[in-house]
């Protein structure tokens, strides 16, 4: 089974009057809290934005990354002050400066080491060519984020866009071409921050084989190709989510996915609003997972999804950085220049599907039918909309729901 993802975050930040400069000590560093769950839900980004996406429409598929969205949040901060500053810490997960340099050492050298799985994370600052960068500023995302500047000629859009776009597709294997338009550049852009992921994993233990079956949609059944096998899973029935909940490993053992599956057909809307309203009610069902004896039976997919990301980040508390008026983002432009942003797109794709096999169509027949000393296994149909999250150690990767929808 091979799963590829691509992540894509675009972000212009366009410049304003300048400010007066105010001198900031620099705090020096301190360790992260341990956090001792399944998932690491601290900051709103990683509680609440991929529930705030997937309740824009649940009748949609959605694939969205939480943690992908982190890294140039974090980039932000370190041009920030006061009310943003504050802003972007919540989002984020921190509570200061010296919490800030520790935490994304530690996610970006666990992204970077991942055995079994493919991971490619690519970061660029594209500044306008009558710009300049604070020298700063510059030192610390290159030194934390390991970005790389280039200059871009606001003032030959078509060949900008052209430039951005071959990036874009080189990193991520051509799965997305066209980010960004000419229209999308103007003459007022300082700054863009683009970031683009691209995963690809392998199952360890392969589905065996893939039939055409209903899938219960809010639109009505479909048909669709489901993949099955059976073996040993992490699996828990929850009866205070009212949901089934199960991981699939990777090769390597280092990244998973998580299937949280509600009982009824109908189920997933409320589902997303009690994980919303009580996040911890998902690590505790998570952790309460042991290996049982499964027959698995879940869809192969493909999602595309592109966001605008300016009313999803009001959702979970960021707004200052988007108001010219309010905006604190003054370390970033030399000369206390004041920016904000005037744009952030969001756009992924992924595909999940049994290795080295297409969609033939077979019979409807389920395994427990067919095979009746089977019995003793949990039998998990995921015939209905569900939420389902990539999980690399303790960080939500990924984060989607599939409805069924074509």
């Amino acid at each position: 089974m091979k799963l590829s993802f691509i992540f894509i975050y675009l972000s212009f930040i366009v410049s304003t009057k300048t400010k007066h400069n105010k001198n900031k000590k620099q705090s020096s560093e301190e360790d992260v809290p341990i956090v001792d769950t399944v998932l690491d839900l601290r900051g709103t980004v990683r509680r609440d934005f991929a529930l705030e996406a997937a309740l824009l429409d649940h009748a949609r598929n959605m694939i969205c990354s939480p943690l992908s969205i982190l890294m140039p949040l974090g980039k932000l901060v370190l041009g920030s002050e006061g009310t943003a500053e504050k802003e972007l810490f919540a989002a984020i997960g921190v509570e200061n400066r010296k919490q800030l340099k520790p935490m994304f050492k530690k996610l970006i050298s666990n992204m970077q080491y991942l055995p079994g799985v493919t991971l490619d994370v690519a970061s660029r600052l594209y500044v306008a060519t009558d710009q300049t960068l604070n020298k700063n500023f510059l030192r610390r995302t290159k030194s934390l984020f390991k970005s790389t500047c280039k200059k871009m000629n606001t003032k030959d859009p078509e060949a900008t866009a052209a430039s951005i776009n071959n990036w874009v597709s080189m990193k991520t294997k051509q799965k997305i071409k066209n980010l960004v338009t000419p229209a999308d550049i103007s003459q007022g852009t300082s700054v863009l921050l683009v970031n683009a992921v691209y995963f690809a994993g392998l199952w360890k233990q392969k589905f065996e084989k893939v039939q055409t079956e209903d899938f219960h949609a809010p639109a009505g059944t479909r048909r669709i190709p489901m993949m099955t096998r059976q073996g040993q899973y992490n699996y828990w029935k929850c009866e205070t989510l009212n949901a089934q909940l199960i991981e699939i490993p990777y090769e390597g053992d280092q990244s998973a996915m998580i299937i949280v599956l509600p009982f009824s057909s109908s189920g997933l809307p409320v589902l997303l609003r009690a994980i919303k309203l009580a996040p911890e009610l998902l690590n505790q069902a998570l952790d309460k997972m042991k290996t049982s004896s499964v027959i698995l039976s879940m869809p192969k997919f493909k999602i595309e999804s592109e966001f605008d990301l300016t009313p999803l980040y009001e959702k979970i508390g960021l707004s200052n950085i988007f108001d010219p008026a309010k905006s604190e983002l003054t370390g970033i432009i030399d000369n206390k220049q004041k920016v904000f942003i005037s744009k952030a797109v969001h756009k992924a794709i992924i595909e999940v599907n049994e290795r080295g096999t297409e969609a033939a169509a077979a019979t409807g027949e389920h395994l427990i039918e067919k095979f009746p000393f089977l019995l003793r296994y949990i039998n998990m149909e995921v015939n209905h909309p569900f939420l389902f999250f990539v999980r690399t150690g303790q960080q939500q990767m990924f984060t989607g729901v599939y409805g069924g929808k074509s």
